[in-house]
């Protein structure tokens, strides 16, 4: 459960337009709103964010969320619910566990429970179980509780007995459960918020659970750690190698400020997780560096018109200024995405060792790049390309003139094609407006 700051800008979506969209038991037909994403899961209305509880059970995908189901700001924390056959087309269900005045859902997870080990099911409908986070708004407590579901998560019933797991905290959250094969018993990771720790924990039945061990601090410690995973990947996809990856979200504490997410790569023995790599002070762990971008050449990859490699193409040294105004579609303005709230979609997960063939360096955003990404977008053939991150600055053409003060809002501007590294003959008369893609 990612708790909000109280700096933080919301991020919600609350348009209820007639153009198809997914009601609650209909699936969606088309997404013709202009700021609605068209491939990330969005409910009709209101608050979402952490999705809780993906699991694959009866032909069907299920996505539970943390959802506000009256308004659209954080609050009044419940399980929304979604189905696809092939995660890109979601039916909305609508609330699976509501918020009562007494208690509010956070952050959790589903497992199905195939042998019947917590006798919540019946013969031939075994249980879908949720392990999810009771907040007591009186309390400020926080402990592990149980739901169950025999109809495919369509109607639920809440143990009795819970809470199952209680220390009497106000920051203890976010179980992440599995079934430990190799032991027989299920094994739930859960976040010691304020600690920076993960504690792992054992049950035979989901019901009563035995203290294993611990992980953390480690590694980064800045901001809380929250909704912790668990699993186990083969290396270059080989079965009989394997290792286990221990994520563990921070809010905040990312590099480049806000939330974020740190993993750790190591062994899982049913008890303890052993990481194989801790940073213990301000070096970076030992391994093998696809990429560096925190050195003057920026590691082999190719930066046009930095003029701490060569002139502008166009004969003058760019400058640093402030972050050109975006001439941004509407879809993609800053617009929409501070008012869109939405559920990323799926990846396939592999692990690759260090220098192994199948290991390639992928940059995926300017923020993981240094503030660096080149190349050219499309429309911006010929013309600057700017991209804004907090730690990179503004490279434009401009006619020769005094630098202005530094930028509280930086950017980096790469060329387009047909750029060159040398000066040209003919020094261009103004700046071409640029975009953001």
């Amino acid at each position: 459960m990612r708790l909000p700051r109280a700096s933080a800008v919301p991020v919600v979506l609350a348009m209820t337009c007639a153009w198809g969209l997914a009601t609650p038991g209909h699936a969606q037909s088309g997404r013709d709103e202009p700021y609605r994403p068209q491939i990330h899961y969005t409910p009709e209305r209101n608050w979402m964010n952490d999705p809780n509880g993906l699991v694959w059970y009866q032909g069907e995908y299920h996505l539970f969320y943390q959802y506000n189901p009256k308004a659209a700001t954080w609050g009044n924390m419940s399980w929304g619910h979604a189905v696809s056959r092939d995660l890109l087309h979601w039916r909305e269900l609508g609330v699976a566990l509501p918020a009562t005045e007494d208690e509010h859902i956070f952050s959790g997870s589903v497992v199905v429970d195939e042998h019947d080990t917590s006798g919540f099911g019946e013969p031939g409908r075994p249980a879908m179980v949720a392990v999810y986070t009771s907040a007591h708004p009186r309390t400020g407590i926080q402990a592990q509780s149980l739901a169950y579901s025999l109809d495919a998560g369509r109607t639920w019933t809440k143990y009795a007995g819970n809470p199952v797991l209680d220390l009497g905290s106000t920051e203890f959250r976010d179980p992440k459960v599995f079934w430990y094969g190799e032991g027989r018993y299920w094994v739930m990771a859960v976040a010691l918020p304020t600690a920076r720790k993960i504690a792992f924990y054992r049950s035979g039945d989901l019901k009563r659970w035995e203290k294993l061990s611990e992980f953390g601090p480690a590694n980064a410690t800045d901001g809380i750690w929250e909704v912790p995973d668990l699993f186990e990947l083969p290396v270059d996809g080989d079965p009989r190698r394997k290792k286990w990856v221990l994520v563990v979200n921070l809010n905040p504490g990312s590099v480049a400020g806000g939330s974020g997410t740190q993993y750790f790569v190591g062994d899982f023995d049913g008890v303890t997780f052993t990481a194989d790599d801790v940073v213990t002070g301000d070096e970076p762990p030992p391994g093998h560096v696809f990429a560096d971008f925190e050195g003057q050449d920026h590691g082999g990859w190719t930066v046009d018109s930095d003029p701490d490699l060569a002139p502008a193409p166009s004969a003058t040294p760019p400058y640093e200024g402030p972050c050109p105004a975006s001439r941004r579609s509407p879809v993609t303005s800053a617009a929409a995405w501070s008012t869109a709230s939405s559920a990323t979609t799926p990846r396939r997960a592999a692990w690759s060792h260090p220098g192994s063939r199948s290991a390639s360096r992928t940059s995926t955003s300017s923020s993981e790049a240094g503030g660096i990404r080149t190349g050219t977008g499309p429309g911006t053939a010929g013309r600057p390309r700017v991209t804004c991150s907090p730690t990179s600055k503004v490279r434009r053409s401009e006619p020769a003139g005094p630098p202005p003060a530094t930028s509280p809002r930086p950017c980096r501007t790469a060329a387009g094609p047909g750029a060159s590294a040398s000066r040209s003959s003919t020094p261009s008369s103004a700046p071409a407006p640029a975009e953001t893609p």
